[in-house]
């Protein structure tokens, strides 16, 4: 395998098809595979954090969201820390525990 591909980690989460989707999906540098599934359905929103340990907030569900959730590489968590202002299309950094959204 290519050394660039042992360092990759990717999990594509949500999305907009027709509809907004609650799905997760976790890259090991060959293939995707199923993750768990977000608790709000939302596309156009922001991630960051590892495939471990993630940090998904804002974006839509057909309306703009403040809701917030957390990544274990497995469960998605609901959290108590919210968006000041609903938000779609953002930006931002950080990790799980420290990130900061734009936009």
């Amino acid at each position: 395998m290519d050394s660039w591909k042992q360092r990759i980690s990717i999990i594509k989460i949500g999305g907009i098809g027709p509809a907004v989707v609650a799905t997760t999906q976790e890259y090991d540098g060959t293939s995707f595979t199923a993750g768990g599934d977000l608790n709000t359905a939302r596309g156009a929103a922001f991630a960051t954090g590892t495939q471990n340990d993630a940090l998904f907030y804002g974006g839509t569900t057909g309306s703009n969201s403040t809701a917030t959730e957390n990544y274990n590489g497995s469960t998605w968590t609901t959290s108590s820390a919210t968006l000041g202002t609903a938000r779609r299309y953002i930006a931002g950094f950080g990790s799980s525990t420290q990130a900061v959204a734009a936009g």
